[in-house]
């Protein structure tokens, strides 16, 4: 709670676009005019943190007192924005303020956060893309643009075409950004291409096209502040799944950050609720590499019946229960939880199990995944191989990003585990 909440601080380089932004927010709509800013930059740079950061900011902004003869001469570049801002924040009490957020999981647990941050961010509506649509907006921030969607978003395409009717917008090449952009005056957009998973996410394509904003409008946001394994952590990642041998360099780059491979599943599930109950925040997690056996049984059904979801040897565990926010659940620990569960979300520590729908093509020295070993029929049903490669290698990417402090990792595959212990110690080498 205390992660999200408007307390904490903003790093200089997100200070420095917080300041741009405001100010570009004060000239456009005291003009009159409608705006847009892109936020974007790999998992863990601190974008959900600076959304509400300056959210926080705007709300509050009307309370700088004003004196006619008060100077401002040695205000910080982000105090001298919000000086101006004043102003027109006073003319304007009503503004009208969205966070949006396509996850309902993060969705739940940032409303969560406002409610309690203090009154002024009680009248912030934190809300989902359906919500953003019905509404009229001064300010939309829009968290995690990449998980907005397009029309072929499976079971829910029905009230995608219906929203997108209602607003007199052609359905088959709209998106939800689409909505975003008509019903607010300004929107701030974040945004990580990179960690689209699955086909019903707009497109780079569609993002570019829709906003047609000038570069001096991106802002990008480089330094890793969740995971301590370093700055180059992610571009790392990306040349470990692309099979670039970059082993040296992978292992230097992660300074003192705690990863390590496992040979046995049954010792990382174990290793990660032990480090839970010392510093809490600890998960497991895997790729969606089996069925949902257990979905909306009770505890005791589970038990009665000895149902599980994941098997690999002589261990069987079960999948996520489908509750909002997971990831602060004490029993949660007990489980197994998805990309859906842990997306935009930071955990102490994270185990993270690779299934048997990925795996190393010795042959060809590339990582394959295999269709007929992924169980997410909402990611698999209309995309391609190669696009379904490249979700599901987002989607463990993204899970790999998630802890602060370590990142634990089990692969059944054996030539995929081989591969991957080039790059990463096992268990016997750390200890």
């Amino acid at each position: 709670m205390f992660k999200y909440s408007p307390y904490t601080s903003l790093t200089e380089e997100q200070n420095a676009v917080s300041t741009e932004i405001l100010t570009d927010i004060m000239f456009k709509l005291s003009k009159n005019k409608k705006g847009t800013s892109v936020v974007y930059g790999p998992a863990g740079t601190g974008k959900t943190l600076l959304a509400i950061k300056m959210i926080y900011t705007l709300v509050h902004a009307n309370k700088i007192k004003e004196d006619s003869s008060e100077t401002t001469i040695g205000y910080s570049d982000e105090e001298m924005a919000i000086h101006e801002l004043n102003d027109f924040i006073k003319k304007n009490k009503n503004l009208k303020i969205g966070f949006v957020l396509p996850m309902t999981s993060l969705r739940s647990t940032i409303h969560s956060v406002f409610r309690q941050a203090g009154n002024e961010l009680k009248n912030v509506s934190v809300i989902g893309p359906y919500d953003a649509a019905r509404g009229n907006y001064d300010l939309l921030f829009v968290d995690e643009c990449h998980r907005l969607t397009q029309n072929n978003c499976g079971q829910a395409q029905g009230k995608f075409i219906k929203m997108c009717n209602s607003l007199n917008i052609d359905t088959k090449k709209s998106t939800q950004l689409d909505w975003m952009i008509m019903t607010s005056k300004y929107q701030i957009l974040f945004y990580d291409p990179d960690q689209r998973i699955k086909e019903s996410d707009i497109t780079n394509k569609q993002f570019l096209e829709t906003t047609k904003i000038a570069k001096e409008e991106w802002y990008k946001l480089s330094s890793q502040i969740r995971c301590h394994a370093g700055d180059r952590y992610s571009e790392e990642l990306n040349n470990l799944f692309e099979c670039k041998d970059r082993f040296d360099k992978f292992k230097k780059c992660i300074g003192n950050y705690d990863l390590k491979m496992f040979d046995d599943v049954d010792e990382m599930v174990k290793s990660i609720k032990k480090l839970d109950k010392k510093m809490c925040l600890c998960r497991n997690v895997a790729g969606y590499s089996w069925k949902w056996v257990t979905k909306n049984k009770t505890e005791e059904e589970i038990k009665k019946n000895n149902l599980s979801d994941i098997h690999i040897g002589n261990y069987n565990y079960i999948w996520n229960k489908d509750v909002n926010e997971w990831i602060i659940r004490e029993k949660s620990i007990n489980e197994i939880g998805c990309i859906h569960k842990v997306q935009g979300y930071d955990l102490n520590y994270v185990g993270v199990i690779f299934g048997n729908e990925i795996r190393y093509d010795k042959e060809n020295g590339k990582i394959v995944t295999i269709r007929s070993e992924f169980y997410d029929r909402g990611v698999k049903t209309s995309a391609n191989d190669e696009d379904l490669r490249r979700y599901i290698i987002n989607a463990y990417k993204a899970m790999m990003m998630r802890g602060i402090y370590g990142c634990y990792i089990y692969v059944c595959d054996p030539d995929l585990k081989d591969y991957m212990k080039k790059y990463i110690p096992g268990w016997e080498e750390s200890e």
